[in-house]
């Protein structure tokens, strides 16, 4: 399990050498925002599931460029960093739009990297072509943010800068997919759309290799998923990958992950789970642990 000294080593970066590379003006996030408006409204012909899973993206796309940039603002980045974080947020998802089209799926394991995808979508358009502004290892940092925001893991990176925004990237992505999620698990509807939940069977058992991931402090691996609930403690786990003590804190303001813990069954095998999980958020935290 990550510490939390590891956690105030990698808000250093933020004072590195390579930030004061990193800018975008306003005027130019505009047109981007723009573009992205556009290109979603660009898919016509789908089903009407199609169009209800198109609407999730597009709001959780804009909604993870409110977190990126609210936890910017917590690290100190100064307003053309801010803009970059933003364009990131604005730009993560964008392979999700194609992968629904044509596959009607969120699991990239059948269908696409969705990562890779944005990021070629990002190629095809020439988008960071459009911003004169941007040196080329800037355009890069928004490249590889946008690669790397879904890897289970990160390749070495010797571009701190690079690695401090995919870092933000992906906290901001796992705070929004929490809200994602529990507004599916809410939902009393009988005929929601499972896409959401990777089509998975519900199941009241949960899978044991999963519960020993999470003993060991690690992110659990969609390969070892078999239910609904298996996927709950999937991203649940992500509480051991989450980067900032920020990231943290706004993730408890907002009460995403203790609702989450509550969206398993009222078991045993589930509770020693939970007890598992809390402990490592108030860790993290800095909280006493009961």
């Amino acid at each position: 399990m990550k510490s939390r000294t590891s956690i105030r080593s990698i808000k250093k970066l933020k004072k590195t050498e390579g930030f004061s590379e990193i800018a975008l003006s306003e005027n130019k996030l505009k047109e981007m925002k723009a573009w992205f408006d556009q290109y979603c409204k660009s898919f016509t012909s789908l089903s009407e599931k199609q169009k209800a899973n198109f609407q999730l993206k597009y709001t959780h796309t804009y909604e993870v460029a409110k977190i990126i940039v609210e936890m910017g603002k917590r690290l100190g980045l100064k307003p053309p960093q801010l803009a970059i974080a933003e364009l990131i947020g604005l730009f993560h998802d964008l392979g999700r739009f194609e992968q629904i089209k044509r596959y009607n799926t969120f699991s990239d394991a059948k269908s696409m990297d969705h990562g890779d995808f944005g990021m070629q979508v990002i190629k095809e358009f020439k988008l960071l072509d459009k911003i004169e502004e941007m040196n080329q290892r800037s355009k890069e940092t928004v490249l590889k943010a946008v690669k790397y925001h879904n890897k289970l893991e990160l390749p070495d990176l010797e571009d701190q800068t690079t690695l401090f925004y995919i870092q933000l990237i992906r906290d901001a992505d796992k705070i929004d997919i929490y809200r994602v999620l529990l507004e599916y698990y809410n939902d009393a509807s009988d005929e929601k759309d499972q896409t959401v939940v990777l089509n998975l069977k519900s199941e009241e058992k949960l899978s044991e290799s999963v519960i020993e991931k999470i003993k060991q402090g690690k992110i659990v691996e969609k390969r070892q998923i078999k239910n609904v609930n298996d996927f709950k403690l999937l991203n649940l786990s992500w509480i051991f990958d989450f980067n900032f003590y920020a990231s943290l804190q706004l993730l408890k303001e907002k009460g995403y992950y203790e609702q989450m813990c509550g969206m398993l069954p009222n078991t045993e095998q589930a509770k020693g789970v939970i007890d598992i999980l809390m402990s490592a958020f108030s860790e993290l935290l800095g909280e006493d642990v009961q």
